[in-house]
């Protein structure tokens, strides 16, 4: 679906899951509907994500990057002068990998 959504490449009635194959009828592809589809998706399979809870979550926090034009990242705020050591796992992401092109 996201294929299809994002580089517009229909899928094969094969290829396609059943629920989704009537939009495969449409003559011309209904993005809105599909954004929606891609999200139901992701919702479903996180669904059964096992759930991982590391010790340094809690310190995680969701804010506007300083690199120009990047978006929102992910960031370890510390509640002193607290460092990681190098390599250190701070959480599991599950959501969608976005490259420069992608997250606009």
């Amino acid at each position: 679906l996201e294929q299809w959504r994002d580089l517009a490449i229909r899928p094969s009635a094969e290829d396609c899951h059943m629920d989704d194959r009537p939009m495969l009828e449409l003559e011309v592809d209904n993005v809105k509907l599909l954004g929606q589809k891609c999200d139901e998706a992701r919702r479903e399979m996180n669904q059964h994500l096992v759930p991982h809870d590391g010790p340094y979550e809690h310190l995680l926090i969701p804010a506007l990057s300083q690199i120009p034009l990047a978006g929102q990242g992910l960031f370890f705020a510390s509640q002193s002068d607290h460092t990681l050591p190098a390599h250190t796992e701070l959480c599991y992401y599950w959501g969608h990998l976005h490259n420069f092109q992608s997250s606009r």
